[in-house]
């Protein structure tokens, strides 16, 4: 199974940051510069387990759900949401700081109870509907139920019977149609973004707004108005971060060369400016990382 990039990040941020050059199947990584914190509480009981994540830091994450297992996220922030992931669908999302994220996941069998043939039907076909196998968000009344369940769970005081009653009702919500609906143009600018996305985290080094445009056959203009929508940055910003996040890979793990090797690799040729954005993001020069993790 792959390893849960929260989960580093909660244990040891450095190397949490550190693995957000995985792409597809796994990202996380820093959207901001302020330092990155994540506290984490979790309770596992028989049929389910919850986790919640408080976080200090805007934060991309992208996970996939286990194979056979039923998750439900409740993002708390500027933006709540709420998703429903299924059976190697992926939790899809960016927090805006601060924010914290509650997960109720189902064990396989009590996945298996309460997803019937007919509903494993509606929740594939919803969610390739979107961009590849991704969470449904969800719109119903029985979210906010769900929510102030987990939080008492986690406080000891929930009823396993009361959580699974209302996980089971949200589903059937969700397959009832109390999802949110894409338009084919909304569906479009999000499905560029996230092969942009893919496209940094697939290479190291310059790769120009211009050839990613050309690569997805659109516009340039469309291409950052799908960048601003979907993550709220430019394709400047966008690369910036995931160019910082993987030099910063390599160096923690001693596979690279002299500094400036690296950050040219990494398509920043201007030290001064490489190192002074390295620092707004990590908060401490890469100079001084470098000697640390030599020494």
């Amino acid at each position: 199974m792959p390893e849960d990039l929260m989960t580093c990040a909660a244990t040891d941020p450095h190397r949490g940051e550190a693995l957000a050059v995985r792409a597809r199947d796994h990202k996380l990584y820093k959207m901001g510069g302020s330092p990155f914190f994540l506290r984490r509480q979790t309770r596992d009981l028989v049929d389910f387990s919850v986790e919640k994540d408080e976080l200090s830091q805007e934060l991309r994450f992208y996970r996939r759900v286990q194979p056979g297992c039923l998750q439900f996220i409740l993002v708390e922030d500027a933006d709540p949401q709420a998703m429903i992931s299924w059976s190697g669908s992926c939790a899809d999302h960016i927090t805006r700081k601060p924010a914290t994220v509650l997960s109720l996941t189902l064990s396989t069998t009590r996945s298996a109870e309460l997803v019937s043939p007919k509903a494993d039907e509606a929740l594939r076909a919803a969610m390739e509907g979107s961009f590849g196998p991704c969470s449904l968000r969800l719109r119903t009344p029985q979210v906010a139920q769900l929510r102030a369940a987990l939080h008492e769970c986690l406080e000891g005081q929930a009823n396993s019977d009361v959580i699974l009653t209302l996980a089971e009702q949200c589903l059937i919500a969700a397959c009832d149609g109390a999802v949110e609906q894409w338009s084919l143009g909304a569906l479009r600018r999000r499905n560029l973004a996230i092969q942009t996305e893919d496209l940094l985290l697939g290479t190291k080094g310059d790769l120009e707004l211009n050839e990613v445009a050309k690569k997805l056959d659109c516009s340039r203009r469309l291409l950052q108005l799908a960048l601003q929508q979907t993550f709220g940055i430019g394709f400047v910003s966008l690369k910036r971060f995931i160019r910082l996040h993987q030099l910063r890979h390599t160096l923690l793990n001693g596979d690279g060369g002299l500094l400036a090797d690296l950050a040219v690799a990494h398509g920043f040729f201007h030290l001064g400016r490489f190192a002074k954005h390295y620092r707004d993001v990590f908060g401490t020069l890469p100079s001084r990382e470098s000697a640390s993790r030599s020494s």
